[in-house]
């Protein structure tokens, strides 16, 4: 009987060892994981100088903001302001990010924004479209507002204007297209360069002889880039205070747009033109053609520098911005104050002119900005997470 209480006992002893080392180890395997996420996240003032902003480190020199602000307004687009602010932005309302109290702003929701700018002197600025109210007839069209102490102020009613665009001057500029349809029996409309002046918009050189995208240099050139019919024998126009009229810029590189998207063309400050596009599949010096369209083929990459233009294909490490797969491909680009280019689509590039380096490889991104310091910030769901994320210049350097 003794043999056995003590076999009883043994057992009772090493049982309770064994829960004891157990409720050990979660404490330390739990302060492994801390430790190990710890080492990756810190408190940085240095990413949106005057903002503190909790981050992770993802790979070198980019971050995933982990700030309770966004992680609440999970924006749809990011707006890079002159004055070095970053603004968070979905359909009726933006965040301004590191805001002390988080303060969002809205707009009605009768209303659809179309384009967001921030001056220097950190003033808001966008377009939208006025809906009348659902089942009734009331106004409609395009409208202008600033921001004016917490509350949006109507500067004009801005027919026709589209979309916004600010030079580092602080000066508005908008396109302005008005009147009849497009074909050759009817009234033709007309398109209008404006700037915002004391007293309102005014002209900017003569009227453009097409309507497009409107794009202006911190020198004051600007270029009008009519997307939607760029293609065979497509042509650009550009205009400089005191000209005597609008210069026509032809593309000598047979190109053609699969979909022009949104931004497939960017010109950046120093007035370089970038264009992206598909090139038609060549036989025999020809398209090939189902008989109306051409087929799409590879994309390709120009660079206009003011006299001639340089091209760059697949081959040349340009990434394959359109698959079959894509029912609506929008890729975008944008061009840094170093000059380099950035390429969005289902990645994100950086060209240099000679050299791609690639970032966040598998992630899918959404809306994105370059801010004034050069700092890439987006938007992205992928395996570092999801929500916004910061390409800083350190991680420029590091692919170096």
């Amino acid at each position: 009987m003794r043999r056995l209480s003590t076999f009883f006992l043994i057992v009772l002893l090493v049982a309770a060892l064994a829960v004891l080392v157990a409720a050990l180890a979660v404490p330390v395997a739990a302060q492994t994981a801390t430790t190990t996420e710890a080492e990756t996240t810190s408190v940085r003032t240095d990413i949106l100088p005057g903002v503190e902003l909790t981050v992770e480190e993802v790979e070198p020199g980019v971050y995933r903001v982990l700030d309770d602000g966004v992680r609440v307004l999970r924006g749809k687009g990011v707006v890079a302001g002159d004055d070095g602010s970053i603004w968070l932005t979905r359909n009726y309302d933006f965040l301004p990010l590191g805001s002390p109290q988080r303060e969002v702003h809205r707009w009605p929701k009768s209303s659809e924004s179309r384009d967001l700018v921030v001056t220097e002197d950190g003033t808001v600025w966008r377009t939208y479209w006025l809906n009348a109210p659902e089942g009734k007839d009331g106004p409609e069209g395009p409208r202008l507002q600033f921001l004016d102490d917490g509350s949006w102020t109507q500067l004009l009613e801005a027919k026709g204007i589209e979309e916004l665009v600010i030079t580092p001057d602080g000066t508005l500029w908008t396109l302005r297209s008005w009147g009849g349809p497009t074909d050759t029996d009817g009234p033709q409309p007309h398109h209008q360069v404006l700037r915002l002046g004391t007293s309102g918009w005014e002209p900017f050189g003569d009227p453009v002889p097409v309507g497009g995208r409107v794009f202006v240099t911190p020198d004051g050139e600007a270029w009008v880039i009519p997307l939607a019919d760029l293609g065979f024998g497509g042509s650009m126009w550009r205009y400089r205070e005191g000209a005597s009229g609008w210069q026509e810029v032809p593309l000598d590189v047979a190109v053609w747009s699969f979909w022009p998207g949104d931004k497939l063309v960017e010109v950046g400050a120093d007035g370089t033109v970038w264009f992206a596009a598909r090139e038609p599949l060549m036989a025999d010096g020809e398209p090939v053609s189902d008989g109306e369209t051409p087929t799409p083929g590879d994309t390709v990459l120009m660079r206009y520098d003011g006299t001639e233009w340089q091209r760059w294909g697949q081959a040349d490490g340009v990434p394959a911005l359109w698959t079959e797969a894509d029912e609506d491909p929008q890729p975008s680009l944008a061009q840094a104050q170093d000059g380099a280019l950035w390429v969005v689509e289902d990645r994100i590039d950086r060209f240099d002119g000679s050299t791609w380096q690639q970032f966040l490889p598998g992630h899918t991104l959404g809306g994105w900005d370059v801010a004034p310091d050069g700092s890439v910030w987006l938007l992205a769901n992928g395996p570092s997470g999801q929500g916004l994320f910061v390409i800083t210049p350190e991680a420029v350097a590091a692919k170096e």
